[in-house]
């Protein structure tokens, strides 16, 4: 069956322009009719599917023009994959959903949530970022065996753990903001103080502390872009400062 482009966009949600600028970039090819009209048949629906799918999965573009263009990648495994990330993130929502349900009715009731209530849905949302960040560069570096036991400290944390644990990083930028701004033995005293809130984070966070894989995550952090911005989003320079701490303290 034949189908216009405007077809397609009422099909697909897309609009023209998005549909030609798939075509512009190599991801799809409408063929012409004897009007030099562009038309569709189901294998190119086939194939925006396939690009909505990955897109959703935040895989970028460039990246889906060599997935499609690469007969021997398994579309069904990767589907597969993703489809288990996607359960795992639905599950993981609806923890968040339920706390923020019961902390809205208790404060409507203007009665105290249990403290065993009060952070259900964020470890495990941390844990899912750190996955995302980490594992690879991790277990790369250091064995799946250290990868586990930083999992594991994660997932049984305290709520009380879990609370230091996010004041830590606000203690850190603090820290940084002021090492930033002085100089000589104060700034080296901030720097220190810097050192020691990153030290207690990573410790909590991965289960273990070596001072070797401390350096080595801060060059990551300034070698990776999406870790360098965390960072220089808040206030630009803290990545590489956050280094110079480190590697001052430990050496």
């Amino acid at each position: 069956m034949r189908y216009t482009i405007d077809d397609v966009s009422k099909l697909t949600g897309l609009s023209k322009r998005a549909l030609r600028f798939y075509e512009e970039k190599g991801l799809v090819f409408a063929k012409r009719n004897e009007a030099n009209y562009r038309f569709y048949d189901s294998a190119d629906l086939d194939r925006i599917q396939t690009i909505l799918f990955l897109t959703a999965f935040d895989i970028d573009l460039q990246t889906i023009k060599g997935i499609l263009d690469d007969p021997k990648v398994d579309l069904l495994s990767l589907y597969e994959t993703h489809l288990g990330a996607l359960y795992e993130k639905r599950a993981q929502l609806d923890l968040i959903i339920s706390n923020l349900s019961l902390t809205i009715d208790a404060k409507r009731r203007d009665e105290p949530m249990k403290d065993s209530d009060k952070f259900k849905g964020f470890k495990q949302n941390l844990i899912d970022n750190n996955d995302k960040l980490y594992k690879k560069e991790v277990i790369e570096k250091y064995g799946e065996e250290a990868y586990q036991k930083s999992r594991k400290a994660f997932s049984h944390m305290s709520e009380a753990d879990f609370e230091r644990f996010g004041g830590l990083e606000k203690k850190l930028f603090e820290a940084l903001e002021k090492a930033s701004t002085t100089t000589g033995d104060v700034q080296s005293l901030y720097m220190k103080e810097a050192y020691n809130y990153h030290k207690e984070w990573l410790t909590m966070a991965w289960g273990y502390y070596h001072e070797e894989a401390h350096l080595n995550i801060c060059q990551m952090y300034l070698d990776d872009e999406r870790f360098k911005k965390h960072y220089d989003d808040v206030k630009p320079g803290f990545a590489q400062l956050l280094f110079d701490s480190v590697k001052k303290s430990i050496r």
